[in-house]
């Protein structure tokens, strides 16, 4: 069943967003890095998302032009190691996370919590696969390949998930958690369908 329990590390202090945003990423070993960069698109971005109020709301606005319109190339980090995330913005409602996937990489059969998240496929080519809990443990229930612009989301009411990326050359997905993910649960055994 579970096989460990992850506390996220706090991102540290903040300062207002502009269009000179405050980009912080934390990777696996949860250290901090700090960058800065003028992107008109995302801040129009952000602040359409200020307007959303539910997660509908969220997965409308990922699923429309604006987000096609965002360009990310200054706030990619890709890492050989494990896939990186990158804060983009938060506030009391959400946050939004860039996640750059490397060759191969994958995230482990996770659950949300008490968030529900919504993402898309920025570029590259992931695929999602769900899993259910049933008495007698975890099962495969189904798979989605996510193409670019792809919208999907997920809560622990539909069930856990992985992400997988299959592009040799690497993946971008953009992650909003509603509200902020704290913590999550993650599972290695997983029983056939």
């Amino acid at each position: 069943m579970p096989n460990k329990h992850i506390k996220f590390a706090p991102y540290g202090r903040r300062t207002s967003l502009s269009l000179s945003l405050l980009c912080e990423r934390y990777a696996s070993k949860r250290r901090y890095e700090v960058r800065t960069c003028e992107n008109q698109k995302l801040d129009e971005l952000i602040y359409e998302l200020k307007r959303c109020r539910t997660i509908s709301d969220y997965h409308s606005l990922f699923e429309s032009n604006l987000l096609k319109s965002v360009i990310f190339n200054q706030l990619l980090i890709f890492s050989n190691e494990k896939y990186t995330r990158t804060l983009l913005f938060e506030n009391d409602l959400y946050e939004l996370i860039l996640i750059c996937w490397g060759k191969g990489q994958k995230s482990a059969i996770h659950d949300h919590a008490k968030s529900q998240c919504v993402m898309v496929c920025v570029s590259g080519l992931l695929k999602e696969n769900v899993y259910h809990f049933r008495s007698t443990g975890i099962f495969w229930e189904s798979e989605k390949i996510l193409p670019p612009f792809h919208v999907t989301k997920i809560n622990n009411d539909v069930g856990l998930h992985e992400i997988i990326n299959l592009k040799d050359s690497g993946s971008v997905s953009l992650h909003l958690y509603s509200p902020k993910i704290s913590s999550c649960t993650v599972y290695e055994s997983v029983n056939a369908k």
